[in-house]
């Protein structure tokens, strides 16, 4: 027993040595296969490790997470994500939730998550290819079950097979990971008449007014076009927007707001509307895009967007 113990922490101050000459890998950037390995190896090192040479909390923290997740098959953060439909394309809805009985902290820079996506087990694209991103960092506190949720740009995907690992851009939760796999079908002819006589849905639309040469009033418009009551649950973030300027992005609704947890329900009867208005200022002359939409994941149908022009 002497023996072992003393091969092990032979391998433990030669991991230490190794430790001291090659940079640590940031753990998101590795596949998900070799995190046990670099977790478990880190778990090693830190056995034997002098005090004084530990790196900083970030990565103890990260360290932790990462044995929790490993040794044990646990993870604080639950991740989960879904495929939209759009008019326009696809969007991912990529969820996080504290299942922990304790709060998490995540620290967000400008790259808030990360994927890779297959088609018929051929990669196609990786969204932080050829992408560059702010350095801002931002810390996002959630509670226990409470939960996060980021939406991906629209993307254009043809019938078919694929499959997508998505992860949060954050390394202290490697847990925070999901691979889903999903079907792309053909789409179906399309029906005659006017978006208004759309049944079984909720039928979004916008209408704009320019109300002086800085300001343009935007009504969002959610009629349901069901065959019974709808019921949407929502918290003090109800909506959201986001405004281009000539094909870039100028402006978001929720960035750098704070919204109450208080969660409501908004009813809308069949045929009835529920409407949200704001207005935009400080608007210069040019061509604009709003994107708009209702913060609900079990309605992504809710969104629209609509160009207009400041003169």
């Amino acid at each position: 027993m002497r023996k072992v113990g003393s091969l092990i922490i032979v391998a433990g101050l030669v991991i230490l040595g190794m430790s001291n000459v090659i940079a640590k890998p940031q753990l998101n950037q590795l596949p998900s296969d070799s995190i046990q390995s670099y977790a478990v190896q880190s778990l090693l090192t830190y056995q034997f490790m002098p005090i004084q040479n530990h790196p900083g909390d970030e990565f103890i923290t990260t360290m932790n997470n990462a044995y929790t997740y490993v040794l044990m098959g646990q993870s604080p953060l639950h991740a989960d994500v879904k495929l939209a439909k759009e008019e326009n394309g696809h969007r991912f809805i990529f969820t996080v939730e504290n299942t922990s009985d304790k709060k998490q902290t995540i620290g967000l820079s400008g790259k808030k998550y990360d994927y890779i996506l297959y088609q018929d087990k051929e990669k196609i694209k990786q969204y932080s290819e050829g992408k560059l991103f702010t350095k801002q960092f931002e810390k996002t506190v959630l509670k226990p079950d409470e939960s996060m949720e980021l939406e991906s740009e629209t993307l254009n995907l043809a019938p078919g097979s694929y499959k997508i690992d998505i992860w949060l851009a954050d390394n202290e939760y490697p847990g925070a990971r999901v691979t889903e796999e999903f079907i792309v079908e053909e789409p179906s002819e399309a029906s005659s008449g006017t978006p208004s006589i759309v049944a079984g849905s909720l039928q979004p639309s916008i209408t704009y007014k320019q109300l002086n040469g800085e300001e343009v009033q935007v009504t969002y418009t959610i009629k349901n076009q069901t065959e019974r009551e709808v019921v949407l649950g929502v918290s003090g973030k109800e909506y959201d927007y986001t405004l281009y300027k000539d094909g870039k992005q100028i402006r978001s609704y929720s960035e750098g707001k704070e919204f109450t947890h208080e969660f409501k329900e908004i009813a809308i009867a069949q045929g009835e509307e529920h409407t949200v208005t704001t207005v935009l200022d400080n608007l210069e002359p040019g061509n604009y895009t709003i994107e708009f939409w209702l913060k609900n994941k079990n309605v992504s149908e809710a969104r629209v967007q609509k160009d207009f022009v400041v003169e």
